[in-house]
């Protein structure tokens, strides 16, 4: 029987935490920041897969998908997932808000 995805995925995972632990030597700060650093590289391949900003922005006519107010500025928004699980690569899942509605919605998830 074949293994499965999520198998490898923590065969992968383990073998990396391995490597990140051998390369810090026993150097808690550098431990730290060679895992910062992976992770850092790793979320940032998924997020290159999210539509652009300007995408979303034309989509939507300018318009906050919470409040439906216009978008002054596309520099104070954010891109907010409508269900998290979905991830940010379909298009469908994807909106543009305000940095402040964002913050809004946020706050009451917590």
């Amino acid at each position: 029987m074949a293994e499965s995805w999520e198998t490898k995925a923590r065969q992968i995972l383990n073998q990396t935490r391995s490597q990140i632990k051998e390369a810090a030597s026993g150097n808690s700060d550098a431990w730290f920041k060679i895992n910062r650093y992976v992770y850092a590289r790793l979320l940032g391949d998924e997020r290159k897969k999210k539509p652009k900003k300007v995408d979303l922005f034309d989509k939507q006519k300018g318009l906050c998908w919470i409040c439906k107010e216009r978008i002054e500025n596309i520099k104070d928004t954010d891109t907010h997932r409508i269900n998290e699980e979905l991830g940010y690569d379909d298009v469908n899942n994807v909106v543009l808000v305000h940095r402040s509605c964002h913050q809004r919605i946020q706050a009451k998830q917590t």
